[in-house]
């Protein structure tokens, strides 16, 4: 797949272990496809969380985000994790490219999507994620070509 090699990508995901198949699953395709990946863990208690996650969007090429369900709401609704949407917006800020794959189920994100210009893909809670590697791909792609023109 390689269609990326040399790029780097900063992943935004939970390190929860509920998510621990989703995050495997993306970061895998990611790394198929040629990205270096980095991902903000914690550590480091010389430097804050809030700098290691500044820094890592600097340091990348492409800031990707994978939002999975953290908060049960009302009705079988559910909320990522704000520390992920703040990181979102930090990209943005960075004027990064972003690419954010959302799972179903999280609702009132309205403000987001506006921010993200309304790009990004669904996937469902299964096994494996349903959700073509082709289709990851592809989106990635468009993702660098927006960036570059």
């Amino acid at each position: 797949m390689d269609d990326f090699a040399g790029m780097k990508a900063m992943i935004s995901l939970s390190l929860g272990e509920r998510d621990q198949p989703i995050s495997d699953y993306f970061c895998t395709l990611i790394k198929l496809a040629g990205f270096e990946i980095e991902i903000v863990k914690p550590g480091d208690p010389e430097e804050s969380a809030s700098e290691r996650v500044k820094n890592c969007i600097k340091n990348n090429d492409v800031f990707i985000s994978i939002l999975s369900a953290k908060h049960e709401l009302k009705n079988g609704r559910y909320m990522p994790s704000s520390w992920l949407i703040d990181e979102i917006g930090r990209a943005v800020q960075a004027e990064k490219p972003i690419g954010v794959f959302i799972e179903e189920g999280i609702t009132d994100i309205d403000h987001l999507v506006e921010v993200i210009k309304g790009d990004y893909l669904q996937f469902k809670r299964t096994e494996n994620p349903i959700i073509m590697p082709d289709k990851i791909i592809n989106y990635l792609k468009k993702l660098i070509d927006m960036s570059i023109n």
